[in-house]
Order: C-alpha cells, then sequence, then structure tokens
C-alpha cells in the first residue's frame, strides 16, 4: 500500500511538470509567433494556458508530498 502511494505521487508530480513545461513551451513559442501580430488581432489570452500551468504545479507539489509522506510513514 506505501509503495503504491509513493509510485502514484511521483506519476502525479511527473505528469504536473509535463503539463508546466508544455504550457511555458506554448506560451514561449506563440509569443514569438504572435510577437508582431497581437497589435492586429487584439489582446491574446494567455489565461487557460496560465490556469493550466498553476493546475500543473499543483499536481507537482502534491505528488511529491503524498510520495514524501508515503515513504515516511513506511519506515
Amino acid at each position: 500500500m506505501q509503495r503504491g502511494q509513493v509510485i502514484w505521487g511521483w506519476v502525479t508530480s511527473m505528469t504536473g511538470a509535463v503539463i508546466v513545461l508544455l504550457m511555458a513551451w506554448q506560451v514561449l513559442v506563440e509569443g514569438m509567433w504572435l510577437g508582431r501580430q497581437v497589435d492586429v488581432a487584439g489582446s491574446y489570452s494567455y489565461g487557460p494556458m496560465y490556469m493550466a500551468a498553476a493546475l500543473g504545479l499543483v499536481l507537482v507539489i502534491g505528488g511529491v508530498a503524498t510520495a514524501i509522506s508515503a515513504r515516511r510513514h513506511g519506515h
């Protein structure tokens, strides 16, 4: 049971890290690509990407905390 929680915690944190990296990459690429077009097309909303990145951070923190607490209880 403890080992399953540790594995689940690390999988959750890795998933969150992947989400954060994808969102950062998306913001970087679209920021570069849309650099000159923002004035023409109007304001571009990064809100959904920031929300997804925040969710990813929550997954990372929660996953690491779960893995560490499960490992401590296992000893």
